[in-house]
């Protein structure tokens, strides 16, 4: 089957592989009779068993170099993959198995490597499950109810892998910069669901508990509410935990920082 991924040659990969072939032509012609070797390559029928030849040779290579890339390059982040998977077991009783999926290529800046299950809601992922910490929204809606499912990630309906940068405290290079400023950039950030899983996992991974944005709010411009507005994240001292707030989409501020992602 055709990997619809797969890059796709240029002209001027052509150019250079064909350069090739006019390099090594006189060993591969060495001892073919002239009109046989000429029928070969001006008819087409001949032409297609050639280039399925190549197809073929360059597929059974690929699969080759797979084999050995796997074997030269273990999985760096298996152990934090069954890290994360005991979390969502201790925390809320969900099995996940996240050994199959794609883990995203990035800068080694975006150190931090979450797992997101569709088996644990944004509201569970705030004051659910085992040991939540401490927590407030600026609603009495249940978070999975006012959401905007159909913007972001955050009504994903499959298992996915994100990277963010390993920041206490949101992006700095994001402060001042509203949602909707972020979303005509182009830039993919954080999701409130994403933000609370990450949160939630870190506090819980280390003895030494790690709470993100004590001084200031991570916005998570990769989500919106029902109504258009921007969810906030923050873990304030003296704000009475991990709390969610509400902004609007064009507010911007020194202290409301989205962060980046890959996914």
């Amino acid at each position: 089957m055709k990997d619809e991924n797969a890059p796709i040659i240029t002209e001027g990969q052509k150019f250079e592989i064909a350069g090739s072939f006019v390099r090594n032509a006189s060993k591969i012609l060495d001892g073919v009779p002239f009109d046989i070797a000429k029928e070969f390559v001006e008819t087409a029928v001949l032409e297609d068993i050639f280039r399925g030849s190549v197809i073929q040779y360059c597929n059974v290579r690929d699969a080759e170099l797979k084999k050995i890339s796997v074997k030269k390059k273990p999985n760096l982040f298996s152990k934090i993959l069954s890290a994360q998977e005991r979390f969502y077991k201790e925390e809320f009783g969900k099995k996940c198995d996240f050994a199959g999926l794609i883990i995203p290529d990035a800068k080694k800046i975006f150190a931090w490597l979450m797992c997101m299950t569709e088996k644990v809601g944004i509201e569970e992922l705030l004051s659910g499950g085992k040991n939540p910490q401490p927590s407030w929204k600026y609603t009495n809606s249940p978070l999975d109810k006012v959401i905007n499912l159909e913007f972001g990630r955050d009504g994903h309906k499959e298992p996915y892998i994100f990277r963010a940068k390993a920041n206490i405290e949101a992006d700095g290079n994001l402060k001042n910069i509203s949602a909707n400023k972020i979303a005509e950039i182009g830039i993919k950030t954080m999701g409130l669901k994403e933000r609370l899983a990450l949160g939630r996992f870190l506090y819980w991974f280390r003895k030494k508990k790690i709470i993100l944005d004590a001084v200031n709010w991570t916005l998570s411009s990769g989500s919106r509410f029902s109504d258009g507005g921007v969810p906030g994240v923050d873990d304030l001292p003296d704000a009475g935990g991990v709390g969610v707030s509400r902004f609007a989409a064009g507010v911007a501020g020194s202290r409301l920082r989205s962060r980046e992602v890959v996914s």
